[in-house]
């Protein structure tokens, strides 16, 4: 059994939950970009001089980059850190944002878009490395339920709250105004969030690393293998 003096050397719980809120902002701006054309289809439309389809399309890039993202995300949450893919996701998202919110045609509004997806693509998985490493085993389910209730909170705030400010504002100033944001998010996470607990100075709560290393090679190969099989896409 831990000594009360092991307890103390683990990370203050106020610590620990800054480290997650900032992962969690850039889990909801994530959902926040994923619906928040739905309250601006009359303006992308008009702007932009595309149909429905072309808005679906546009929609959709979004989805492309985030699904294509998610087997690396491991891979690199494992090998840069969860405070690298963190920050480097916000950052590209805002450049996202800003391609996207300055675009004259749908070509440039896409790419932005696509970089957004791509980047929201690592936040789920980036921040649950985290929350294994600041919080106790037993407040796992916890803390990764309060981070879908924050992504779920992204999309409700892209809905009549989003709407109100386009109308407004319009949404081009809001789409800076959110890309400025990004900026502070990646800019705070990468000033304030460790990797590890241990890299100032307290114990994590990371189970102790495996003796059998599996390589980036070995894994991918693996995931080739599977991903082989007919089965898998029956």
């Amino acid at each position: 059994m831990e000594t009360m003096m092991d307890q103390k050397n683990y990370p203050p719980a106020a610590l620990a939950w800054l480290v997650w809120g900032l992962g969690a902002a850039f889990y909801f701006s994530g959902f926040y970009h994923r619906v928040a054309p739905a309250v601006m289809t009359d303006q992308l439309m008009t702007d932009f001089r595309i149909g429905a389809a072309g808005l679906g399309n546009f929609t959709a890039f979004y989805f492309y980059s985030y699904f294509l993202m998610q087997v690396p995300t491991g891979i690199l949450a494992d090998h840069w850190g969860p405070r690298k893919l963190l920050a480097a996701g916000s950052f590209v998202a805002a450049c996202g944002t800003l391609l996207f919110a300055s675009a004259s045609s749908i070509i440039p509004a896409n790419l932005g878009r696509l970089l957004i997806g791509g980047a929201a693509g690592v936040g789920y998985v980036a921040l649950l490395t985290l929350v294994s490493r600041w919080f106790p085993p037993r407040f796992f389910a916890t803390v990764s339920g309060l981070t879908l209730f924050c992504g779920v909170g992204g999309a409700v705030a892209a809905g009549a709250p989003l709407r109100f400010l386009i109308e407004r504002f319009g949404w081009r100033p809001v789409m800076f105004v959110v890309a400025a944001v990004l900026l502070l998010i990646g800019a705070a996470i990468w000033r304030i969030v460790s990797d590890d607990p241990s890299q100032r100075g307290y114990r994590s709560f990371a189970p102790p690393d495996s003796e059998t290393v599996i390589s980036t090679k070995t894994l991918l190969a693996g995931l080739m293998t599977v991903l082989g099989y007919k089965n898998v896409w029956r």
